[in-house]
């Protein structure tokens, strides 16, 4: 009885050694992969940004060497601009001779007699005025000359303030004023320009008749003066051309019996030529 038991029992060890020993041999089965289901991350007030790397790279090594001074080479200048040379050719002077002649239109009025019975002659005149003489200073800006003055009346005609018949019969009667004196012009720039001018000197009234007697009165004579402001043009190297107006005064004493004084008037507009 016992030897049955202890051999049951060696059966019994022996299976299962056996089988434990084909489970150690055995493969075991493939394991089978499970898809991971992302998962969204949790959700918050402020979203905070993935970091950024910002490491820098590297400096470049600096040069070796002492380091360029830009004194030693400097930029290139700019080009200048090309200036006009310089003229070489002197001004003109003006001449030291000074010659001028004038002539144009203009109205003659004279008056004579007493307060109570005034006499009034009136008409056109042809102006006209010749002087010769020299430039002073060193601009030559100021001229002093001999000159004569003439007027001469065209359609000359009278008034009597009073009618009492002796009422002048001008008949073959021709009026010219005449003056001989000294000119001054004073130009206001050496080129020709704007210029003023004065006379001074002595004049008379020609008074022609067709028939002269002897009891004719002797033609006025007297101090007389004009003043004249004109503008000139350049025309030509040595001459200049352009306009002047000009104002005469003359108070002239006539000997007649009453004795009397004739007073004229001459405003003219003038064309002038001039030397340079």
């Amino acid at each position: 009885m016992t030897r049955l038991s202890f051999g049951l029992g060696l059966l019994i060890s022996l299976g299962w050694v056996t089988e434990a020993s084909a489970q150690a041999v055995a493969p075991a089965p493939p394991a089978v992969p499970t898809a991971t289901i992302p998962t969204a991350p949790p959700a918050t007030d402020n979203t905070t940004p993935p970091a950024v790397d910002q490491t820098l790279p590297p400096a470049p090594p600096a040069p070796s060497g002492p380091a360029p001074a830009l004194a030693d080479n400097p930029p290139p200048p700019a080009p200048l601009a090309p200036t006009a040379p310089a003229s070489t050719v002197a001004p003109i002077k003006r001449s030291r001779t000074f010659a001028t002649l004038q002539l144009g239109g203009g109205y003659f009025h004279a008056t004579s007699g007493t307060d109570s019975d005034t006499r009034r002659f009136s008409g056109g005149t042809i102006s006209g005025l010749l002087a010769v003489g020299g430039r002073m200073g060193q601009r030559r800006t100021v001229a002093l000359a001999g000159a004569f003055l003439r007027d001469q009346v065209l359609g000359l005609r009278s008034k009597d303030q009073r009618i009492d018949g002796d009422e002048p019969n001008l008949d073959n009667v021709k009026f010219g004023l005449w003056a001989v004196g000294i000119l001054l012009d004073v130009a206001t720039q050496w080129e020709p320009g704007l210029h003023f001018q004065g006379l001074a000197g002595v004049g008379a009234l020609s008074v022609s008749r067709g028939s002269r007697s002897s009891g004719d009165p002797d033609d006025p004579t007297g101090l007389m003066a004009s003043v004249a402001a004109g503008y000139e043009f350049k025309v030509g190297e040595h001459w200049a051309l352009g306009g002047l107006l000009r104002a005469t005064y003359a108070p002239l004493d006539v000997n007649e019996s009453t004795g009397t004084t004739v007073y004229v008037v001459v405003p003219a507009l003038l064309l002038t030529a001039s030397g340079r």
